[in-house]
């Protein structure tokens, strides 16, 4: 329910109401005529006759915000403002998918249609309405280039998912935005020409009383006065009535609408482990952190990774994430991991050496020859007897992990011959063998050709684990498409996953106590 529409042509008053399952709706108004009103209005009208279970609720506030009040309501599965882009992209993943999935189950139905699917007796589809305030401002940030809200417009009907938007004017939306939207409202306007943009030869003009608008109501553009959703005269006043409505109705509908996908703030070990340790199985698979692009983990088969480069800017997660790879394997995979620690003078992983899977650590640059060649001789081990038929896979030998913090320890393995040898036997023939190295005492900077020879096979390599802004990255180059994709600065504790070309945004879980 919308309002009340006069008809004097017929002396007639009724409510105007809109069919959101029918078709999407548009509202044009200037600044402080009454959009945010309607909108509260629909969201009102379909959180009082519906339950979650029927209905959810998904919204776009680029304008005022006063509608970010609705988002504890349980109808409402999130609100979007203009300075969440990661949240605004998963929402639309979510969205496309959905469609996808209903397409395929109308498709088994026979149905052509949501409200047909409906009126086959099947309830395991809801009605999705997305709503949004402020149109131009979302296309110019976020649809410049690829406009997934239009398809969105034009195709969700059909599988039961209606958008309802309100803006400023027609200005840049353009026919085909309008021609997907059937039910059109239009409050007043300061350029009178809107109104024949959305009403085909309508030349009336409204009087400037917030609420006030023109409707279709069959066939007839009428005036309409739109109801006040809330009670009181000031702002604070009716915010108040939102949360007292939303703390009601929460009370007599207790199911919850689907949440948009979010990564939370903080990640934790545990929290990885409980929903994805089903995911880390078999071939020493971590969860990296979680993809910013499908708010999922990305694995990393630590089998297979051969040697990864870890660097970023002190404070900015590098050591976090190191410990925290550790600290996975040792939780996942108890008593079949041996970590092999060479840190630095500034002992940034010194809170690891009493952990139960690291069987050395030191500070002492010269160890690491001596680390090099126990590795060595383990694994030399494996081979001779996976040669001989003895041992037929490899995966069942527990895993061995280097990591080096400590400038001066790779300078030991690039001026000694033995040491040297041992690394590339690790790194190249044995590297099959459940073994991997992380190298994490590198500046960024670009690495000449003279460099030690362990740099300069990180610099071919191009396989990192970057934590600062793609932009500022300098050991290799990255392609102009991925630093356009990444331009945003990125907050402590979020990374970038690079190998050769391929870039993933990740966040990554923090250590509690580091």
């Amino acid at each position: 329910w919308i309002g009340v529409y006069d008809d004097p042509d017929h002396q007639n008053q009724d409510q105007y109401a809109v069919n959101l399952s029918a078709g999407n709706m548009i509202i044009i108004g200037s600044a402080q005529t009454g959009k945010t009103t309607i909108l509260q209005n629909v969201i009102r009208s379909l959180s009082e006759q519906y339950t979650p279970d029927e209905v959810e609720i998904y919204i776009i506030d680029f304008a005022s915000m006063v509608l970010k009040n609705f988002e504890t309501l349980n109808h409402v599965g999130g609100v979007v403002s203009s300075s969440e882009d990661e949240k605004l992209k998963n929402l639309f993943k979510m969205l496309w998918e959905e469609m996808e999935t209903r397409k395929e189950k109308l498709l088994s139905v026979g149905v052509s249609s949501f409200v047909a699917y409906k009126e086959a007796g099947r309830t395991d589809m809801k009605q999705i309405v997305l709503i949004i305030d402020n149109l131009t401002a979302l296309k110019e940030l976020y649809f410049q280039d690829d406009d997934e809200l239009l398809n969105l417009c034009r195709e969700g009907i059909t599988v039961g998912i209606s958008i309802v938007i309100a803006n400023a004017q027609t200005a840049g939306i353009g026919y085909k935005y309008l021609s997907s939207f059937s039910n059109r409202i239009a409050l007043f306007c300061n350029d009178g020409n809107e109104y024949s943009a959305i009403f085909e030869h309508c030349n009336r003009r409204l009087e400037h009383l917030p609420g006030r608008c023109f409707a279709e109501v069959d066939k007839q553009i009428l005036e309409c006065q739109a109801y006040l959703p809330f009670a009181g005269e000031k702002e604070f006043e009716r915010a108040e009535a939102i949360r007292g409505y939303i703390e009601k109705r929460n009370g007599e509908c207790t199911e919850v609408a689907r949440k948009i996908p979010l990564i939370p703030p903080v990640l934790s070990m545990n929290y990885m482990a409980q929903q994805f340790g089903n995911m880390m199985r078999g071939h020493f698979d971590l969860a990296a952190g979680l993809n910013y692009e499908d708010v999922m983990p990305y694995m990393l088969r630590m089998s297979s990774i051969g040697v990864l480069a870890v660097v970023g800017r002190e404070g900015s997660g590098r050591h976090n994430w190191i410990k925290y790879v550790a600290d996975m394997m040792e939780l996942m995979y108890p008593g079949r991991s041996k970590v092999y620690i060479s840190d630095g003078i500034g002992k940034k992983l010194a809170s690891m050496k009493e952990k139960g899977n690291v069987v050395r650590y030191s500070m002492i640059a010269e160890d690491i020859v001596s680390y090099l060649k126990e590795i060595e001789e383990e694994l030399q081990s494996r081979y001779e007897l996976l040669a001989k038929g003895i041992e037929s896979d490899p995966a069942e030998a527990d895993y061995m992990l280097l990591i080096i913090d400590n400038p001066d320890a790779i300078e030991q393995i690039s001026n000694s011959k033995e040491a040297l040898a041992s690394y590339k036997n690790i790194i190249g023939r044995y590297r099959n063998m459940n073994v991997g190295v992380i190298i994490s005492a590198i500046e960024n900077a670009p690495i000449p050709y003279s460099a030690p020879e362990v740099i300069k096979g990180i610099r071919d390599g191009r396989h990192l684990m970057y934590f600062g802004d793609i932009s500022e990255l300098k050991i290799y180059d990255m392609p102009l498409a991925v630093t356009r994709k990444f331009k945003k600065p990125i907050e402590t504790g979020d990374g970038y996953y690079i190998k050769e070309n391929e870039c993933i945004k990740l966040k990554t879980p923090f250590i509690a106590g580091e």
